[in-house]
């Protein structure tokens, strides 16, 4: 869950049996508001700013805290975790700042410490579904097959006519190699949601990583009708025609995503798929577009230098492979890149003495 869009449930906490407040309104309660409503609107300064004032307000009032770590959440997670920890030691009841910390700390790999805050939020709220959800990644992540599955379990019980969640639940189990898994619940999601282009495209993945290629491009197709302005979809078809040796498809694919989001892996499929159909001069300039909008990818510089030196430009490909970093990938690609020259030397001589 993101956490500026989980403000509202935390500022809902405000009226929770666990927090007992008495009826009348707490000193900080305008300045929680504000914050709030700056939260909301972007103002994450602004709003830091009240929720100081707030918390020097009401000391023992845990929503400064953990807003302060909602704010905090994306731009300093150290801090974040921090401020719901000083909250949650105020009101250990608190289901969804137990869940918001257990996801900020599996975001940053922190999977041990994580989860006792996700078991905590399951615990303490059964039928919140996020923090089932974040649990059921979790366990999947570090390979406990049957607590995983249990989590998934009461996730999607507890959302039943929900695709989203079976998208997350076969992209975990793709990862995790479960392959024929992931197509079981891909298509669940489907089901649920024929219209969803992140359904398709989990399907495709699935059964892309399964090696069913043809039922693949068939989901992926659908993905990038579905939503044609996304880039992951087209270049997820691209590779799938790709790999089943489907060219031109694949090409157009591509191109297409190309077009709608050149960053470096894209490009990089694009120029070797263009290179090996014997259009150089067109990997070139995929590359060096993406090299100017991405300079420090190493992927991009790489395959530029071998795009060069396919096309002849010898020198300017030595100069740009010779300033890269010494690692085995580029070791090979300035071998690749002297093999095309020395090919290509032969016939150059020919030419100029004719």
């Amino acid at each position: 869950m993101d956490r500026l869009v989980a403000l509202a449930l935390l500022v809902g906490l405000t009226s929770a049996p666990a927090l007992a407040l008495p009826p009348a309104p707490l000193p900080d309660e305008a300045l929680i508001a504000e914050a709030s409503r700056k939260l909301e609107a972007g103002d994450i300064e602004g709003a830091l700013a009240d929720l100081g004032k707030a918390q020097a307000a009401a000391p023992r009032d845990p929503r400064p805290r953990y807003l302060r770590g909602a704010a905090l959440a994306k731009r300093d997670p150290t801090a974040a975790a921090a401020a719901y920890r000083e909250a949650l030691a105020l009101d250990p009841g608190l289901a969804s700042v137990h869940g918001e910390l257990g996801a900020l700390l599996v975001d940053g790999g922190k999977l041990d410490e994580a989860r006792p805050e996700l078991k905590a939020a399951v615990k303490l709220d059964p039928a919140g579904a996020d923090a089932w959800i974040n649990l059921a990644k979790l366990e999947t992540r570090q390979g406990h097959e049957a607590a995983a599955e249990s989590a998934w379990a009461e996730a999607e019980r507890r959302l039943p006519a929900d695709a989203e969640v079976r998208i997350d639940h076969a992209v975990a189990l793709r990862k995790a190699g479960r392959h024929d898994d992931a197509i079981r619940v891909a298509r669940e999601a489907v089901s649920l949601d024929a219209a969803s282009a992140p359904a398709q495209q989990a399907l495709g993945f699935a059964l892309q990583s399964a090696g069913r290629l043809d039922e693949a491009v068939t989901a992926l197709g659908a993905a990038a009708r579905l939503d044609p302005r996304s880039a992951s979809a087209a270049w997820a078809l691209g590779v799938a025609e790709r790999d089943r040796k489907h060219d031109a498809p694949a090409l157009a694919a591509l191109e297409r995503a190309c077009q709608l989001d050149c960053r470096p892996p894209i490009a990089a499929d694009l120029a070797a798929l263009q290179l090996r159909l014997a259009r150089p001069a067109q990997a070139v300039a995929t590359l060096r577009g993406a090299a100017a909008s991405h300079p420090r990818s190493l992927a991009i510089q790489i395959e530029l230098g071998k795009a060069l030196a396919a096309t002849g430009q010898c020198a300017e490909a030595r100069a740009l492979l010779d300033k890269l970093p010494r690692q085995p990938v580029v070791a090979a690609a300035q071998e690749e890149a002297r093999t095309h020259c020395a090919k290509a030397t032969p016939a150059a001589k020919s030419r100029r003495v004719k």
